[in-house]
């Protein structure tokens, strides 16, 4: 379900409204993704993907609409109190194997600061109004470490990695 929500769901917008804003020449796709679009963990992986996805066409997306005067903004939000942890939290069975996982997914997500939507909500219309809104916008302070830790953790990677990968050259 999420793939189909949270994928096939932003380009269905897309191609609905795409021809619109080419002929009025201008627009803004705002696409909602998550901080789960830059990292991933158990039990989030199908989300992840989903994310990571609108993330990819996301930013492929501005590039050629760009020359339409389309504008697109990825909406990287942290956790905040909406019914994401409600109902929309159903699991299959958890199974023994993980509930070492499962542990440590409890333990991190009792740690994690729940933002206010109102305030989220206000932040994204206004840097959305604004003239020069950023191709990813990080909405609270868990997105941004969670992010940046995230992106920091990949280039250190890369960076290890950098000459051995050269030898495929």
């Amino acid at each position: 379900m999420e793939i189909d929500v949270n994928v096939f769901g932003v380009l269905d917008v897309i191609r609905a409204t795409l021809p619109v804003f080419k002929r009025q020449g201008s627009g803004h796709f705002v696409n909602f993704s998550s901080f789960f679009g830059t990292w991933s963990m158990p039990p989030y992986s199908l989300y992840a993907a989903s994310k990571f996805a609108v993330e990819g066409f996301s930013e492929a997306f501005a590039k050629e609409f760009e020359s339409f005067g389309i504008k697109t903004t990825i909406v990287e939000p942290s956790v905040y109190a909406t019914e994401f942890f409600g109902e929309s939290m159903q699991h299959t069975e958890k199974k023994q194997e993980y509930a070492p996982l499962y542990e440590a997914y409890e333990k991190g997500m009792s740690n994690i600061k729940i933002g206010d939507p109102a305030k989220a909500v206000q932040l994204i219309i206004s840097v959305i109004k604004s003239d020069n809104s950023p191709l990813r916008l990080t909405v609270g302070s868990q997105a941004a470490y969670t992010i940046r830790e995230a992106y920091t953790k990949r280039l250190e990677e890369v960076n290890t990695w950098l000459e051995r990968s050269a030898e495929a050259n």
